[in-house]
């Protein structure tokens, strides 16, 4: 299916209510015996299906792989659609209707995703329809036939019509307003870039012109309602405005220009890029008829914010969701954020409503809906009425599914073109809960005004479930210092027949562990032959498969010691067969021992203190002479409490104080760092003996901290 440039918002309308079916899948089912489990789905530039194929006709091919990613079969994916109508979070773009627009504003013409450019010299009024917006009043909102039919002239693009106002002056009423004076309102539908609105009366009209008006804007951020004849906590539809002489308008508008003493026929308003959703226009104690024959609206750049989400995606059982990959670009200054859920229910909130006894009871989503909409329902309490949004609740059904999860790192998952597409060396780790039957994503952009990411195609890798669940837990969950403790991390499996089993457990461990004291299965200790593999933020180890139901329940316990650096730090784990270490299963938190009751993988530390800590020069003295013995010095030191990367600066000096050389890290979080000096200046000369002062400075949202050593060198 081929859509002109031109064409993108006529065609993506006509399809957006569809179910939107994921992209391309493949699903190879695999038996106990751990046979090939390997599955992915994809979408965008070479795949079978592209991102408008996808919003458009609502479902996509899936591909079937073989070990040697050959294709062996295709089927068809099943979309789950759902009534979106107060979905809330969509609501938080700027949409109309809570959901109806998820896909409203990217540009699908081409095979990437990508935000909407907005032409400079195209009139946004005539196109608010399309992005589900509309023209208005204050007040009373929309108004009756006649009205709406008046207020629409404004922006229909013909300027032989007009929102005509006539003004009669009355000898007996003095100081008060006669006629119309409310604002007109253009909701655009979306928060758009915007920097030029023009009205003007109709040819031949020009005696109509409007020489007392307020012109104003809003953002999409502004507390508003979307609609007048809806009710939502926080928000509100715009004031009426008083027939004094001296009224003011609504606050909640941001005034562009306001005057008494227009005389241009035609106004011309030009002023810097901003993002604006609503325009108002109103007349100031208007003195004779007047009209606006078009109210027309100019912007220019990409729409800020925008998001492609999928509709929710049923892949027939639970399977093991493992890594994430995109082809794509994220400019300087912009963003990309790419979220997943998943669940193992069709529909991910429970919905409920307030009864007379002011307990909430389960209602179906189409009951909440038009509750929730109402302006105003029979309150259960009284004989009188309430605000509809008050008697309903809408939550995440947390038992079956997940949170949206963190955005993940764009250019960890950014796919390595050197590397095969089928060795999956490259992505980034799942985050959402697995396994789970039901997979919904969605994807962000931040451009800036002038420069937009773009995302040319993605790609999920899973497959068979290790197993119906992997549960577990450590302990202890608190510690009072930064030193070394030991832990133990035990794994409860639940396996069945059908799940492909595993043999090796990875453990997130943040820091390098010192020391791995013991690995058990079922109580027994593992030996030696098996791996044992120390890694400088993780662990390893391997024992004999536990695979079907001869060996659910099996503990596993991983007993180990390392320093924990950060508040809350957890201890990730992933089980995987050697057969196939991509496919990972994330181990779920929970009661994986009566011996210990934390029900968690995360350990809390003191909170406060240094964020530098441990800092030393190994060997304290070094002789870089090229003989290979001592030519070098290992600056070590700890970061702690950070949770969001910051650099850390490292620089040596002579004791005259100068600067010797400079050595900025990559960014990183809390966790022990190292860095080799080789004795030699920013000009790459060797410094002469002595003793060097060094230093490491962080900077952090927690405060700043700079720490010294020193460290000699000798000849």
């Amino acid at each position: 299916m081929t859509i002109a440039p031109q064409d993108w918002r006529k065609e993506l309308g006509m399809f957006l209510w569809r179910p939107i079916c994921l992209l391309s899948s493949a699903l190879l089912l695999a038996g106990g015996d751990g046979g090939w489990a390997r599955s992915e789905f994809q979408v965008g530039v070479g795949a079978d299906n592209s991102f408008i194929d996808v919003a458009s006709e609502g479902g996509g091919a899936y591909l079937v792989f073989d070990q040697d990613g050959q294709i062996i079969d295709r089927g068809s994916a099943v979309p789950i659609s759902y009534d979106r109508v107060a979905d809330v979070e969509i609501r938080d773009w700027g949409t109309i209707g809570e959901g109806a627009r998820a896909n409203g504003m990217m540009d699908l013409s081409e095979s990437s995703l990508r935000p909407v450019w907005i032409d400079p010299s195209e009139n946004l009024v005539e196109t608010v329809e399309e992005r589900g917006g509309f023209v208005a009043s204050s007040g009373g909102g929309v108004g009756g036939r006649i009205e709406q039919g008046v207020l629409q002239n404004i922006g229909d693009g013909d300027s032989t019509t007009a929102m005509v106002r006539a003004v009669e002056l009355s000898p007996t009423e003095t100081g008060v307003n006669h006629g119309w004076i409310k604002n007109a309102i253009i909701n655009l539908g979306w928060e758009l870039p915007i920097n030029r609105i023009r009205f003007f009366p109709r040819p031949s009209f020009e005696d109509n012109f409007l020489p007392w008006f307020e012109l104003g804007v809003a953002s999409g951020s502004a507390p508003i309602i979307d609609r007048p004849s809806i009710a939502r906590r926080g928000q509100r539809w715009f004031y009426e405005i008083s027939r004094g002489l001296t009224a003011k308008n609504d606050p909640i508008i941001d005034i562009i220009e306001s005057t008494t003493e227009n005389l241009d026929v035609v106004v011309d308003r030009r002023f810097p890029t901003r993002p604006v959703k609503w325009v108002t226009l109103r007349p100031i104690n208007p003195e004779r008829t007047w009209e606006v024959a078009e109210l027309q609206v100019f912007g220019e750049g990409y729409v800020r914010q925008t998001v492609y989400r999928t509709d929710i995606l049923d892949f027939g059982r639970p399977v093991a969701w493992s890594k994430i990959r995109w082809e794509g670009a994220e400019p300087e200054g912009t963003r990309v954020e790419v979220r997943t859920r998943t669940g193992n229910t069709e529909q991910p909130f429970r919905y409920s409503r307030k009864q007379r006894t002011g307990q909430f009871a389960s209602v179906d989503r189409r009951e909440y809906n038009d509750v929730f909409n109402a302006v105003t329902v029979a309150d259960p309490f009284s004989s009188g009425s309430t605000r509809g949004f008050e008697l309903v609740k809408k939550e995440v059904d947390t038992e079956n599914w997940s949170f949206w999860s963190p955005a993940y790192d764009f250019a960890a998952g950014l796919r390595d073109a050197t590397a095969p597409p089928s060795a999956w060396t490259d992505g980034a780790t799942f985050l959402s809960k697995s396994p789970a039957r039901y997979l919904q994503f969605e994807v962000l952009f931040f451009p800036t005004g002038e420069t937009a990411p773009r995302i040319e195609r993605i790609e999920l890798l899973f497959g068979d479930s290790v197993a119906d669940a992997v549960i577990g837990e450590i302990s202890p969950t608190v510690t009072t210092d930064f030193q070394p403790h030991t832990f133990t991390y035990v794994v409860r499996p639940i396996l069945r027949e059908g799940n492909s089993g595993f043999d090796r457990l990875e453990i997130a461990t943040a820091t390098r562990v010192e020391r791995l004291l013991s690995v058990k299965v079922d109580d027994a200790e593992v030996g030696e032959e098996f791996l044992r593999d120390i890694q400088d933020d993780r662990i390893v180890v391997g024992f004999d498969k536990l695979v079907g139901s001869e060996d659910t329940e099996k503990r596993i316990e991983v007993v180990f010691e390392v320093p924990v650096l950060r508040f809350g730090q957890k201890f990730t784990g992933f089980a995987f067969s050697s057969d196939d270490p991509d496919i990972r299963q994330q181990v779920e938190e929970g009661n994986a021992t009566l011996r210990f009751s934390t029900n968690s993988l995360s350990v809390k530390t003191p909170r406060g203190g240094e964020l530098i800590g441990e800092l030393k020069a190994i060997p304290a003295a070094f002789s870089p002479n090229g003989d290979g013995v001592n030519d070098q010095v290992l600056i070590q030191y700890q970061i702690r409490a950070l949770g969001n990367s910051v650099p850390h600066v490292l620089t040596l000096y002579d004791l005259a104080g100068r600067v010797v050389r400079r050595l900025e890290t990559e960014p990183g979080a809390a966790g022990v760092y190292e860095r080799e000096w080789n004795g030699r200046d920013e000009a790459g000369k060797r410094v002469p003996p002595g003793t060097y002062v060094y230093t490491v400075k962080v900077e952090a949202d927690l405060g700043k901290q700079l720490n010294t050593g020193t460290v000699s060198v000798v000849y």
